[in-house]
This record gives structure tokens, C-alpha cells and sequence, in this order.
């Protein structure tokens, strides 16, 4: 499951925690291949280029877990695709089939897939995104761009055997 983080309102309340001053959170930088995006969410109107409003309140593809229990989620999750319906219906409650089909979606939906290529890409909040052509941007609250990622990442080849170094080159990913 992809996670996506929230904040509350309720972190105002936090003396001495400076605004929006949270970056990736520490137990989630250990996560290996752990996809999130920190920001709070926007709160009144939803904007579309806040890439959390777009993919929690715009889009929908992120759901809180167990929804039925009525509790504020502070976490939301872009749900599992190659498990059973009946799970994940359980876990994410009765919107978790469009959720997964939007998400098989995202090969044929540029403006879906700029959101997601942002995960993971920048310790920094980002609070604006755009789709540049083929790339992803992303940018921080003072409207700076602070990363650029393309939808395809470039392919090298190189030769097995290095003359010019004289040494041969494994491929091991």
C-alpha cells in the first residue's frame, strides 16, 4: 500500500512546532520503497494542484483505513490491487473499487501519473505540482520548483568491457 500523510488541524495546537515545518517523517525514511507524500491537507476548498487534494479529495484514489469506524484519518492509503475485493473492502470501506480502478488508470492519465511520480522524490513539502510536457514538477510554499521528475527515466547501455578503463562492467540492480 502507498501511504500518504495528513495533518491535522490540530498540529497548530503544537507549541513551538513551526508551520508546515514537518518534512518526511523519521520512521518513514527507513521504509524502504515506502512511497508518501507529507502535507496537510487543504482545508476549505479543494485546490488541484495540491498533489494531495488531487489524489485524496479530487481523485480519490487515497482512502483512509476502516472508514466505518467513523475516525478522522490522520494516514491515507492508495489501496493493494493484486488482493482479494473482499479485503480490501473491508480495510478501505465501499469506495475501494473506484479507487483501484482509477489506479489501474494511471498509465493513460498523465495529470494522475505527474501526482504519483512525485512520491519519494524530495525530502521537501511540496504544495504545488504541474505536468510540464513528460515530466513531473513539483514546488515548495514559496512556489520554487524543488524537483522534476520525467515519466520515463532514461536507459543506458554500456559495453560488458571497458577499454578505456580497462575493466569489465556488471549490470547488477
Amino acid at each position: 500500500m502507498l501511504r500518504l500523510f495528513h495533518f491535522t488541524p490540530r498540529l497548530d495546537d503544537v507549541p513551538g512546532l513551526p508551520h508546515f515545518a514537518v518534512q518526511i517523517l523519521a520512521s518513514d525514511t527507513v521504509l524502504l520503497g515506502a512511497l508518501r507524500l507529507n502535507r496537510r491537507v487543504g482545508l476549505g476548498e479543494e485546490r488541484a494542484d495540491n498533489p494531495l487534494d488531487y489524489l485524496i479529495r479530487i481523485r480519490k484514489i487515497a482512502l483512509p483505513l476502516y472508514p466505518q469506524y467513523g475516525t478522522e484519518p490522520n494516514v491515507y492509503y492508495i489501496p493493494p490491487i493484486h488482493v482479494p475485493i473482499s479485503f480490501t473492502q473491508q480495510m478501505f470501506g465501499p469506495g475501494v473499487e473506484a479507487a483501484m480502478q482509477t489506479y489501474r488508470s494511471v498509465p493513460n492519465d498523465p495529470d494522475l501519473l505527474s501526482a504519483l511520480l512525485l512520491f519519494g522524490n524530495t525530502p521537501r513539502i511540496l504544495h504545488r505540482f504541474r505536468r510540464d510536457g513528460q515530466e513531473a514538477v513539483g514546488y515548495d510554499d514559496k512556489d520554487q520548483e524543488v524537483v522534476r521528475v520525467p515519466f520515463t527515466e532514461p536507459f543506458f547501455t554500456r559495453d560488458f568491457f571497458d577499454k578505456k578503463n580497462d575493466v569489465y562492467r556488471h549490470n547488477i540492480t
